[in-house]
């Protein structure tokens, strides 16, 4: 509640505190907001607000379900606690001494998502919003479509535009919304900062439609939550920053050009997030040497990043092949190699060899050894990922 708020409700009555908030109309009633908020619906208006139902699996029986009515007030407070104890949490250690407790589904994430399904749902349906829990997913599904001129395409970006504004606005002077309406916002942050991919948003089509917030359920990745606590603390606030590691972490290269429609910024925006994390206290993505002139660069993490994401990285979890082995042997036997080894050893032109080599470094298998940084004499040696030789039965 803010602070001026509990002001009027120390020097005041109750109805000074429910104008403070928004909920008496002109005539010193309640107004349709207030009710919602407060009122037990009788008779008629008597109606579902929030279903949850918990299942074991997305397919299964549900094993846990509740219809909650009444006050939207204690019936948001009621499922909150429903699904919360439901989430499972577990202790992550920093290099710092630092302690997280990252969860399978964020709770403050959720809460966001339940907020604005309550809040900007079309209550004029008469649906309730509807909670389908699993150890795959979680789905929050609210009455109704997106409010005219918000889609799933600019829903990052455009500017706050609730439903029913009166009731938006006391929710959120309750504190049981995000004041600033960056509840989105906030929903993508708390989850890539759990090591979880973003949640989606999605509106069915045909006569009857729902917006659906999802999102997927597992464990969180524990190097991709690491690595994010490792951010200045301007990225780990960022939303545009985390997005991009969550992007990198999927693919080896990003540009301006397709980062813009997930980040759902112009093309110029985009690439400014790009240079700024490019060149920012603790840069984690750097453009590469064949593109770093252009205007528009190709971005690739960081080998810093590369070496602390390790098997986060999708592209990293390749098999390993014939030529991967002879490169791996020759540094064993001789501690480094160049692109002119490389193209000996795999009878492959510069530039094939000059493609297996990045690849094995995106891998964060070899890395660039200190002196020359480019030419003939720049050599690879073992990087973080390097494997091991394994132990012989008769060493055993």
């Amino acid at each position: 509640m803010a602070e001026e708020d509990v002001g009027a409700f120390r020097a005041g009555t109750i109805e000074d505190l429910l104008g403070a908030v928004g909920l008496i109309g002109s005539n010193g009633c309640l107004n349709k907001a207030g009710e919602i908020l407060l009122c037990e619906p009788a008779g008629a208006d008597s109606r579902e607000l929030i279903v949850y139902q918990y299942r074991e699996s997305v397919g299964g029986e549900v094993k846990a379900g509740r219809r909650f009515s009444g006050p939207l007030l204690t019936v948001f407070s009621e499922a909150m606690t429903a699904i919360e104890a439901r989430i499972d949490t577990s202790p992550l250690n920093l290099s710092s001494g630092q302690q997280l407790q990252i969860q399978n589904y964020p709770i403050e994430a959720v809460r966001e998502a339940v907020a604005n399904a309550v809040m900007h749902g079309d209550l004029r349906e008469r649906r309730p919003v509807q909670i389908e829990h699993s150890p795959e997913s979680l789905e929050v599904r609210s009455p109704g479509p997106l409010v005219a001129g918000v889609s799933p395409e600019n829903i990052l970006t455009h500017p706050p535009k609730p439903r029913f504004p009166t009731l938006a606005e006391a929710m959120r002077s309750l504190g049981l919304a995000e004041k600033w309406g960056q509840g989105l916002d906030r929903m993508y942050r708390e989850a890539m900062r759990n090591g979880k991919d973003a949640p989606t948003v999605t509106v069915s089509e045909g006569q009857s439609q729902d917006t659906t917030v999802r999102f997927m359920g597992g464990a969180p990745n524990t190097r991709v939550a690491k690595f994010i606590a490792s951010l200045a603390d301007r990225d780990q606030e960022d939303t545009d920053a985390l997005i991009t590691v969550s992007v990198l972490t999927h693919r080896r290269g990003v540009t301006a050009e397709t980062l813009m429609p997930i980040v759902q910024r112009d093309m110029i925006a985009t690439q400014a997030v790009l240079s700024r994390l490019s060149t920012g206290p603790i840069p984690f993505i750097e453009p590469t040497a064949r593109t770093s002139r252009n205007a528009y660069p190709e971005y690739r993490l960081t080998g810093a990043a590369i070496a602390a994401l390790g098997s986060a990285l999708g592209y990293n979890t390749r098999m390993r092949t014939d030529s991967d082995r002879k490169i791996i042997e020759h540094i064993r036997e001789y501690e480094t190699i160049n692109n002119g080894a490389v193209q000996r050893l795999l009878d492959v032109d510069v530039f094939g060899a000059r493609d297996t080599l990045r690849d094995l470094v995106d891998c964060g298998v070899i890395k660039m050894s200190a002196g020359a940084t480019r030419g003939r004499g720049v050599k690879y040696e073992p990087g973080s990922e390097f494997p091991s030789r394994r132990k012989s039965k008769q060493a055993e």
